[in-house]
């Protein structure tokens, strides 16, 4: 997942998009990532806007059923 700053204007973040997600599925790069257990995919700036979220509700609610709690930064 490549992530950025809010707001990046849409031809630009069109541009990274596609060539991260070309230089990730290279078959050497993939390989390599896969060789370390990561799971290679390519996916678009949209989806990322909604996986992140809802990763953040999912392990945030099982962090709080597990008693853990936040704590303040610094």
């Amino acid at each position: 997942m490549l992530t950025g700053p809010a707001n990046v204007p849409a031809p630009t973040l069109s541009r990274l998009s596609g060539s991260a997600g070309a230089a990730v599925m290279r078959p050497d790069v993939a390989a390599r990532h896969r060789a370390r257990g990561a799971e290679v995919t390519r996916t678009t700036p949209e989806a990322t806007r909604a996986f992140v979220p809802a990763e953040i509700e999912k392990w945030g609610e099982a962090a709080l059923r597990a008693g853990i709690r936040p704590q303040a930064a610094g």
